[in-house]
């Protein structure tokens, strides 16, 4: 209670102070000298009104989950692959380098897996391009799937085909490989 009482009356006395009336003289040695205490000689200041500029509110800090909140990831909007080209077709090449495309980009975590012809190709990866080795001719099939850190499945690219095709050794140049 007694806390409660002294606060009060101390911003009553700081409140008198500031309104209090200024005086001004020069004394013996030349000196300006301002004052609330009235003197022979001195001159009543007539001060301005005070520019109250008002605090800005403190902002409040965010928690840990909030910031998580807001920054929660809502998912992969696509992945599709670019290279090869759906329908592309590779002449005389055994190796294909694949690459993939992920809006957005591809989270902490989270890989991709790379499927030819059907089944996994290689291991999960973080990168976004991949190389195929040992391609035969003909029609092949590539997807690609989003995985998180637990192995699921998040999003799975639609599925592109490419082709490749190889000069056959009967029809080789002269001069080239000799025919089996």
């Amino acid at each position: 209670m007694r806390y409660s009482l002294i606060l009060p009356l101390g911003l009553l006395l700081a409140c008198s102070t500031v309104m209090a009336d200024v005086y001004r003289w020069v004394d013996d040695a030349g000196n300006v000298i301002y004052s609330d205490t009235a003197r022979d000689g001195a001159e009543k200041i007539q001060l301005n009104e005070t520019t109250v500029v008002p605090a800005l509110k403190p902002q409040r800090r965010k928690r840990v989950t909030e910031r998580k909140a807001e920054n929660a990831f809502a998912g992969y909007d696509s992945v599709r692959i670019t290279s090869p080209a759906n329908e592309e077709t590779l002449r005389n090449t055994t190796g294909v380098n694949v690459t993939v495309e992920v809006v957005p980009a591809l989270q902490s975590g989270d890989q991709l897996q790379l499927y030819f012809d059907g089944k996994a190709y290689g291991k999960p990866s973080s990168r976004t391009n991949f190389t195929v080795s040992e391609v035969e001719r003909g029609s092949h099939d590539l997807s690609v799937a989003v995985l998180d850190v637990s192995g699921r499945q998040l999003k799975r690219s639609d599925t592109s085909v490419f082709f490749t095709h190889r000069r056959s050794i009967q029809h080789a140049p002269p001069g080239g490989p000799a025919a089996r």
